[in-house]
């Protein structure tokens, strides 16, 4: 069993062995095989591989050779091309680019390209690119500025692409070119457009342009306005134009034909211009048609209307006017010939013949100026024939009448033109002017004998003048210095009658000259400055004296506008005339009450004042029916009891014509038994000198009149002599006398004299001689001033007395503070300043800066101002008390105006303005209760300062004593 079973696993294991040989055997022939096939294999994939490396090879070195083309294109090529990364860093410019930004390659490789941008579109050109990179827009174009190393700016186009791997961008590549030129003129072409557009716009006319499809380009406002439609100008751009022509056709007269003509000029396109419409309301309108072409290719047209409504009727006016003076010409008596341009006559008319007498055919031919123009008038001829080729020419002439008689005539000559322009003759207007001309000479001759006749006047008011004035000169300078020997009160009363008669009398003389000096022309202002202020306050003063001399119970009132604050510049010796005259008026016409002057500002412009004043009394008043007459020649006021009130009727009238001569106007308000309001305007230029600072020059101009000059007065009549002798003495100035011209020459030889006043009628040698002697000869005196003393108030006899070397004038009869005017006038050395004045302090209590400007060093004007405020302002102030406790207003508001400004000159400048608060609170009558209280401040002011007043007052003259 064993043995059967070893058997069988031994028949069993050498079966499977055999299995198993057989199978190694044939895996092994498999294996041979499979060998072979791989060494094969192995063999064909060397011999590939070989084949590959020389593939490879020969393909890098075709693709090096391909890029090396490729470089070499892209860098001759004549387009900027470069790369940048994702980045966009330059990874690759091409020479061209380079160059054209001025740059080497290497020096634009790495950088980002953003640097290379013009400033002003960084943000713009970043944008982009971020853009373009968020969509993956693999394509684009972008036109931006760049700036070249020089910094000039390059506009450049530029095509972009993306290089885009894995959904991301890898590099960004660019193509691009120089497009400046393209840039500048697209720029040209719109200013050009705008320009264009902007002149179509503003045009006088109606435009709107149409393109070839028949669309509207543009249209301006006019032709909206035009044709009243509702649309704006740029509302109907792009609308059809035939629609628009269609639409505005109602507003014709007839629509058709201007449809129909706007259909015919679109379809021809040829010029149309002028063409005429009229509107249903009745405007007449043109219009002009103009085709718009480009190297004969049309683009469109433009319409042009123009309303020329006016232009036609001005056409059909000037056409009837044109009839009318023709009319009028031929029935003119005006004498017409026309010339050739060689003055042969061409044609004479009618009343050209008649005129002179030929006929037509006598004249037509012949040569103008040998057939009727005498011989004398040749040259009047001849420059009309060289003025006619630029001008129309007017002259008188002489003409000779056929048969020999001479007649003046006015001739107009003007040229005649062909129609190309030039000058082929002339015409000439005759007008017989033969009794115009003989009325001129009767004219002539009576104007001589007129002037002549003004002359014998003239002669007659100078004679009149000086044979009156110079003996009221002496009775007027005796009543003065007879005033200053203490008479008693009878002689008082005769002196008072006789100033007054005497004043009288000098105002008729004054009343008739000036109106003789007005009404010839003569008359001159005379511009100087001057203080408004002291000139009405003097007036104030000497009417209040004049209304005490007549024993009038009074009140003479005065009120200066405290705006007016400075010197100006006028001429106030008329504006005094002018006041006086008024005044006097006032005083005489009022019997008790009051008279005043009032001066307002009104206006204050470039430096100019424009003041009113206003003259006012409470008298007897103007009947209304006499109002309008009381400024003519020679009327005067009567009242009802025809009781007259003396005078020469003039005084108004020259009020009236003082004023006009300085582009004023006076006008009156006037109840009769209510008084009167004479009221006028003047404008005085402002000197810009204040009043503070120009009283002080006049106190120390009042220094002047010193002991150590003499005055040589030339004077032949007596009492004149002794009047003027008597005032310079009175002033301690040493003067000389000669009785005529001849003595005085004689007299300068040997003496010098600071001033001469020389009277201008005298025997042997009269002043105008006298001073042409002492002026032309060598002599001590050949440069002292000469003050003429003349009783003629004549512009001729001033004029003279200048032209001959007269300093000044003063008019006689004079008052003594006129002469002393013109003595300080030329400064006949002013009194120095002590060293020692210079010295004195002001207490601190008052306002010492204040009183140093006002006074200077000059302690004795100080102290005269001192004195008269302890002495006389204190009793104002006193009073004023009176009238706050009766509540007297006015006369509360004017004593407080007049206190107002003296305390400041005694260094109290704070009560000037508590005074000034009583002023306006007084004015406007407010609560009582606050001006008794800013009166008791001011009091109890005073009551501390007056014994600081006094004190200072005492310092001074003891100061005045030691100098």
């Amino acid at each position: 069993m064993f043995e059967m079973l070893k058997t069988s696993v031994a028949k069993g294991l050498n079966s499977q062995l055999q299995v198993e040989r057989t199978a190694r055997k044939k895996a092994e022939l498999e294996l041979k095989k499979k060998a072979a096939e791989l060494q094969e294999a192995n063999e064909v994939l060397l011999h590939l591989n070989q084949n590959l490396e020389l593939e490879i090879a020969n393909r890098t070195a075709a693709l090096e050779e391909s890029e090396r083309r490729y470089r070499q294109i892209i860098d001759t090529a004549a387009d900027l091309i470069y790369r940048t990364d994702h980045n966009g860093f330059f990874t690759y410019i091409n020479t061209f680019a380079s160059n054209k930004f001025g740059y080497k390659p290497e020096n634009i490789v790495g950088r980002h390209f953003a640097e290379f941008v013009h400033p002003d579109y960084v943000q713009e050109v970043l944008m982009f690119y971020y853009e373009i990179r968020r969509t993956m827009q693999e394509r684009s174009y972008h036109e931006f500025p760049a700036i070249s190393k020089s910094g000039k700016t390059i506009w450049i186009g530029q095509n972009i692409q993306l290089i885009i791997e894995d959904n991301r961008v890898k590099e960004i590549t660019s193509v691009a070119r120089d497009i400046s030129t393209q840039v500048e003129a697209k720029k040209a072409l719109k200013t050009t457009q705008i320009r264009l557009s902007t002149l179509i716009k503003n045009l006088q006319s109606a435009v709107v342009v149409e393109d070839e499809q028949g669309k509207i380009l543009l249209a301006n406002q006019r032709f909206i306005n035009l044709f009243h439609l509702s649309d704006s100008p740029d509302s109907i751009v792009g609308h059809a134009c035939s629609e628009i022509m269609q639409s505005i056709s109602s507003l014709f007269q007839q629509p058709h034909q201007f449809i129909a003509k706007t259909h015919s000029q679109t379809k021809n396109q040829t010029p149309v211009i002028n063409q005429e419409f009229v509107l249903r309301e009745g405007s007449i309108l043109e219009r002009d048609y103009i085709p718009i072409s480009v190297d004969n290719k049309y683009l469109g047209h433009l319409w042009n209307f123009r309303d020329v409504t006016d232009k036609r009727n001005r056409e059909q006016s000037l056409r009837r006017s044109e009839e009318k003076y023709r009319g009028i010409l031929e029935n003119m008596q005006l004498g017409l010939i026309e010339l050739d341009l060689d003055y042969q006559i061409v044609r004479a008319y009618d009343l050209f013949c008649e005129m002179t007498g030929f006929s037509q055919e006598e004249l037509v031919g012949k040569h103008a100026l040998d057939t009727f123009l005498p011989k004398e008038y040749a040259d009047v001829f001849w420059y009309t024939k060289n003025k006619l080729a630029k001008k129309d020419t007017v002259n008188e002439v002489r003409i000779r009448r056929r048969d020999g008689t001479l007649i003046w005539a006015l001739l107009s000559g003007a040229p005649i033109y062909s129609e190309k322009g030039k000058t082929c003759g002339s015409v000439g207007v005759y007008y017989d002017i033969t009794e115009r001309k003989e009325l001129q000479q009767e004219l002539a001759l009576a104007k001589s004998r007129a002037e002549e006749a003004q002359e014998v006047e003239q002669q007659f008011l100078a004679r009149m003048s000086h044979e009156i004035r110079t003996p009221l000169n002496a009775i007027i300078g005796m009543a003065h210095l007879l005033n200053d020997t203490s008479p008693n009160e009878e002689q008082l009363e005769y002196l008072s009658v006789v100033k007054g008669s005497a004043d009288l009398l000098l105002g008729i003389i004054t009343n008739i000259l000036d109106f003789s000096k007005i009404q010839s022309g003569e008359f001159k202002l005379k511009k100087k400055t001057f203080d408004l202020g002291a000139l009405i306050l003097f007036l104030q003063q000497t009417f209040q004296q004049k209304a005490k001399d007549q024993k009038k119970n009074i009140k003479v009132k005065a009120e200066v506008d405290p705006k007016i604050n400075s010197l100006l510049i006028g001429d106030d010796l008329v504006l005094n005339q002018i006041l006086v005259n008024l005044l006097s008026n006032a005083l005489k016409f009022t019997s008790e009450g009051d008279i005043g002057i009032r001066v307002q500002q009104i206006n204050y412009e470039h430096g100019s004042r424009l003041l009113e004043f206003t003259v006012h009394d409470s008298g007897i008043g103007i009947p209304k029916d006499q109002i309008n007459h009381i400024f003519e020649d020679f009327k005067q006021l009567q009242e009802e009891s025809e009781e007259f009130f003396g005078g020469t009727g003039l005084g108004l009238t020259i009020i009236n014509k003082f004023i006009a001569l300085q582009n004023g106007k006076i006008w009156v308000n006037s109840n009769q038994g209510e008084g009167s309001h004479f009221i006028f305007r003047l404008s005085y230029k402002d000197s810009g000198v204040s009043t503070i600072q120009a009283t002080k020059e006049l106190h120390d101009s009042n220094n002047t009149l010193q002991s150590s000059f003499r005055i040589l007065v030339v004077e032949d009549n007596p009492m004149n002599c002794k009047y003027v002798g008597s005032l310079l003495e009175k002033w301690n100035i040493k003067a000389d006398n000669a009785k005529n011209g001849k003595e005085a020459v004689e007299m300068t030889l040997q003496e010098k004299y600071s001033l001469i006043l020389m009277d201008i009628s005298m025997p042997i040698m009269d002043g105008f001689a006298a001073t042409e002697s002492i002026r032309s000869t060598s002599n001590p005196n050949q440069l002292t001033p000469i003050i003429a003393l003349t009783a003629s108030a004549l512009i001729s006899t001033k004029e003279k007395a200048f032209e001959v070397g007269m300093s000044d004038f003063l008019t006689k009869p004079f008052k003594p503070y006129q002469l002393q005017e013109v003595i300080q006038k030329y400064d006949l050395g002013k009194a120095p300043t002590k060293d020692n004045e210079k010295d004195f302090q002001f207490n601190n209590i008052l306002d010492v800066d204040f009183l140093k400007e006002v006074y200077d060093d000059d302690i004795e004007y100080a102290a005269d101002i001192f004195d008269i405020f302890l002495n006389h302002s204190l009793q104002d102030i006193a009073q004023l008390s009176i009238y706050i406790e009766n509540e007297d207003w006015d006369p509360l508001g004017d004593l407080a105006h007049k206190i107002k400004p003296t305390f400041s000159m005694v260094g109290l400048t704070n009560l000037e303005t508590k005074m000034l608060q009583i002023e306006k609170s007084a004015r406007n009558e407010k609560n009582i209760e606050d001006i008794r209280a800013i009166y008791s401040e001011i009091d109890e002011i005073l009551q501390q300062t007056i014994p600081v007043l006094e004190e200072e007052l005492r310092k001074m003259r003891e100061k005045l004593k030691v100098v």
